[in-house]
């Protein structure tokens, strides 16, 4: 009976989900988010403030609403500038064509390196998460950095391993969040990888005084939001899932700022005293990394794809995976009933990113605990007598 519900009955919902997702996603083409983008470039392009509020710059809610300007270190501008030589609306239809052809690309990558992955429910599944199309409705960069992820992920198990840690170093850049993989890079096998991201990371930062001087990096912290406004402010908008936002939402910024040091206690920890190994440290630096945001996003769940394609699934992964799906388009429409119902809607991917966390720890702290114990305990036994 179950049987017969996982084969037919799951690819349906799955397969509704995606159509019905999919017309949402596109049913106009309003800038949105991508109008920032589109505005950041076009302003630097004419040698004004990228960090500027412009006529295309998306506004929270209303034409009249706050604008949200572009948020992303100095050196997004540069790509954003290549977009802004084409009319707004075209390089939004073409952005979101590329992106999920960059998707598919990146599954199909996967599936390469994970054949066991090819089943046609996963296929379902991968292009039923609420963050793939959240990201092309708001015309967003989340699939770039997908791709980053994928392509760091992949090349450092390979002999060409210093280009997955370049990889890695500009997806610092552009996301210094994300720092802690590399980071948990130096306390595996692979620490000259972690050590060249964070080189690369480096460099690609600061790339941009050699072309604009410090001026671009005063005009991008006058719009960076403070801790505190990302408490009062984002965290209350619906799909913000970090640890500050989960917190802000209950009125308690200060703990969301304890739960992401004591992360990178438990981060810390499980480098020392355990064993990590490559996928172990990327699956760590990629949850660890989102939950410490101060923002971020219902697009940003897509960057844990090469988690649930390289990991058993374990009872916590399996809800996660469930809770991805979760549409957005419905998160909207609850959102606007307040109280117990939007507190828990806007709860629901913060959920999932945290299960995914419970997931990787109790795969990986248990299985090492019980290998160095076993190591130990052969260690006491008396040594076999000699014939």
């Amino acid at each position: 009976m179950l049987a017969g519900v996982r084969r037919f009955l799951f690819p349906l919902l799955l397969i509704a989900l995606i159509v019905w997702s999919a017309r949402w996603s596109t049913r106009d083409e309003i800038l949105r988010d991508f109008g920032s983008f589109w505005a950041s470039g076009h302003a630097a392009n004419q040698g004004k403030d990228p960090y500027g509020v412009y006529e295309e710059t998306f506004r929270v809610g209303s034409p009249s609403g706050p604008p949200a300007p572009n948020l992303n270190p100095p050196v997004s501008v540069y790509p954003f500038r290549l977009v802004a030589l084409l009319q707004p609306e075209k390089a939004l239809r073409l952005w979101r064509y590329a992106s999920l052809l960059v998707y598919t690309v990146v599954i199909l990558a996967l599936f390469g390196r994970y054949p066991e992955r090819r089943q046609p429910l996963f296929v379902l599944w991968a292009f039923s998460i609420a963050g793939l199309w959240h990201t092309l409705e708001l015309g967003q960069v989340y699939v770039p950095l997908l791709a980053l992820v994928a392509g760091a992920w992949l090349l450092l198990e390979t002999e060409v391993w210093p280009v997955g840690a370049v990889l890695l170093g500009l997806l610092v850049a552009l996301k210094p969040n994300l720092a802690v993989w590399p980071l948990l890079l130096l306390l595996t096998q692979k620490r000259a990888a972690g050590a060249t991201a964070l080189a690369t990371a480096c460099v690609f930062s600061l790339s941009p005084l050699v072309f604009d001087g410090p001026t671009i990096f005063k005009e991008w912290l006058a719009v960076t939001p403070s801790l505190h406004e990302t408490a009062g402010g984002m965290a209350r908008i619906g799909g913000n899932f970090s640890f500050i936002a989960m917190t802000g939402r209950l009125g308690l910024p200060a703990a969301g700022l304890a739960l992401s040091l004591l992360l990178l206690g438990l981060d810390g920890y499980l480098g020392l005293v355990e064993t990590l190994d490559l996928t172990d440290a990327g699956s760590l630096g990629l949850v660890s990394g989102l939950l410490l945001g101060p923002v971020s996003w219902v697009g940003y769940t897509i960057l844990l794809l090469p988690i649930f394609f390289a990991r058993r699934w374990n009872l916590p992964l399996k809800i996660a995976a469930a809770l991805l799906c979760f549409p957005f388009w419905a998160a909207i429409r609850v959102d606007t009933a307040g109280g117990t119902e939007r507190l828990l809607v806007e709860s629901t991917y913060s959920a999932a990113a945290l299960l995914v966390l419970a997931g990787l720890v109790l795969q990986i702290a248990p299985n090492r605990h019980a290998d160095a114990f076993r190591s130990r305990f052969r260690l006491l036994q008396p040594a076999p007598a000699r014939p």
